[in-house]
């Protein structure tokens, strides 16, 4: 006899990635031009899509977003963060790298960013920033 198991649904976290490009004392900050943020800042990035690692993602978002292909990334470390996009609230896990560059390359704004910026963290505060696991990423580097 077949016997039927009921589904359970759970909410898998989605994994997203962002960079801390550093140019001497600066960091690239982007101005969302969308909400969850709009306004706001936030770091270069995205969503990782199937079949991606974290670091492929993070190139073809940084390409798609800023024109550019990044250096050598290095892993800083990883937050949890939540997402709200159209009224659905979404739990991530938001893994952060850097990468520094020798001189600022040319920029191309597009996707989801309204502006880039280079400051310095110091220069920001905390309510200007869009998510909480940026401000910990940027945390996390001044350590």
């Amino acid at each position: 006899a077949w016997t039927t198991t009921p589904w359970t649904l759970t909410s898998n976290v989605a994994a997203a990635v962002g960079v801390l490009l550093l140019h001497e004392d600066r960091v690239l900050f982007a101005v969302r031009s969308a909400d969850p943020g709009r306004g706001l800042l936030d770091l270069p990035g995205g969503f990782v899509e199937p079949g991606e690692s974290l670091e492929q993602g993070l190139q073809r978002e940084v390409r798609e977003e800023l024109g550019i292909a990044l250096p050598a990334l290095r892993y800083l470390g990883s937050c949890a963060n939540e997402y709200l996009f159209d009224g659905v609230l979404y739990h991530t896990s938001d893994a952060f790298f850097t990468a520094r560059l020798t001189e600022r390359p040319a920029l191309a704004p597009a996707d989801d960013i309204a502006h880039a910026h280079w400051l310095r963290p110091d220069q920001i505060a905390p309510a200007d920033i869009a998510f909480r696991s940026v401000r910990e990423s940027i945390a996390m580097l001044q350590r």
